[in-house]
């Protein structure tokens, strides 16, 4: 399910909380709100990590890709007796 589903169904349910006050169907929608909120946060974050995770987006930084490491102060051959 897509965020923006979950976000529209978040909505819906946030305002049944609010026509229906004082119920056990405000107290069961207002639940489900907040649910559905954590499921969209969730969603949106999935969405943003697979798209890091292609091989495309590595585009994006190619020096961070192709540059080599370089060696740490502590390993060069001047320390070697």
């Amino acid at each position: 399910m897509s965020w923006l589903l979950f976000a529209l169904l978040s909505l819906a349910s946030f305002v049944l909380a609010v026509l229906a006050p004082w119920t056990w169907l405000a107290a069961l929608s207002s639940l489900a709100a907040l649910l559905l909120l954590f499921a969209t946060a969730f969603a949106l974050l999935a969405e943003r990590v697979g798209a890091v995770s292609r091989p495309e987006s590595l585009a994006v930084l190619p020096t961070a890709v192709a540059s080599p490491p370089t060696d740490s102060p502590s390993e060069s051959s001047s320390d070697v007796p």
